[in-house]
This record gives C-alpha cells, structure tokens and sequence, in this order.
C-alpha cells in the first residue's frame, strides 16, 4: 500500500482507493473545472494539518488538494499509523513469548509466535521511519532473538539452518 502511495495511481487500485477513503479523501470527478484532484471529506482532520495550508483550497463547501501534496502526507499518516500499531503488537507478542517460556507450550506454538516476531519486526525496520534508539534497539533484539530461538527449536527437532 505505501509503495502504491508514493506513485499516486488511484484507478483500480484497491490499496489506494481503501487508504484515501479511510482518510476521508474522494477523487474528484471534476478535477479538470478546478484543477484539484482529491476532495477532502473531513478537512478538519489531524493529518489534513500537516499538508499546510498552501496545499490545501477552498471552493464554496468543499476542500480540494493537489495529489503530490496528498499522497505524501497520506504515505507518512499510514506509515506512523502502522509503525505504532505494529510496535504495540511486536510488545504484545514478545510479552507472550516470554511468559510460555519455561510453561508446558507446544513448540508449534513457539514456532508460531516466534515466527510472527520475526515477520513484525522486520516489517517494521523495513519501514524505516527514522525509530527512536529505544525502539530500533527493541526491533533489532526481537529480529535477533526470534531467529536465534528458531535456530534453536530447528535444532532440537533436527532441522539445520
């Protein structure tokens, strides 16, 4: 989706049209009397505050932007939003790990969570968002551990990585 988002290809793109629409966005069907592309729905909203003022125009009722303007702000919205959604997860996950460790747990299980760390936490350093050194440490040591636990289950069961 945020690849999508960084070349403004709206038409039949469903990743697009969803991250638009959530944000209260509609294409215009009339782009060429005004010149704007997006209306915004819900121009009083947060993220809206941070395409500044110079990007954002009024015709009557209703609130247009320009699509370059737009579809960077909107990257950085869903960017920040799945970062901290995905960090609460990654701190959800990692707790679980660590109070079944030790517990009657299927090593199923293990493989499961672990493999989950591994996948949030790599999403999340891919995203690359410029983390606090707090939490690019805690990226890092979950990536770290799941792989080194995994390595570790694999073992135990006779796989060699």
């Amino acid at each position: 989706m945020l690849q999508c988002l960084s070349n403004s290809e709206v038409k039949n793109n469903s990743h697009v049209i969803f991250a638009l629409n959530y944000l209260g966005v509609q294409l215009n069907p009339h782009c060429h009397d005004l010149g704007y592309k997006y209306i915004l729905l819900i121009p009083d909203a947060n993220w809206v505050k941070k395409l500044g003022d110079e990007h954002v125009n009024k015709k009557g009722q209703l609130v247009y932007v320009d699509g370059k303007p737009l579809f960077s702000c909107a990257q950085r919205y869903w960017r920040s939003e799945l970062s901290s959604v995905g960090m609460d997860v990654l701190h959800v996950l990692d707790a679980l790990y660590k109070h079944s460790n030790g517990k009657a747990v299927s090593e199923s299980w293990q493989i499961e969570t672990l493999t989950a760390i591994f996948d949030v936490s790599m999403f999340l350093l891919e995203l690359d968002i410029g983390y606090a050194h707090k939490n690019l440490r805690f990226l890092e040591k979950c990536r770290k551990n799941s792989v080194d636990n995994l390595t570790r289950l694999g073992k135990q069961q006779g796989i060699d990585f």
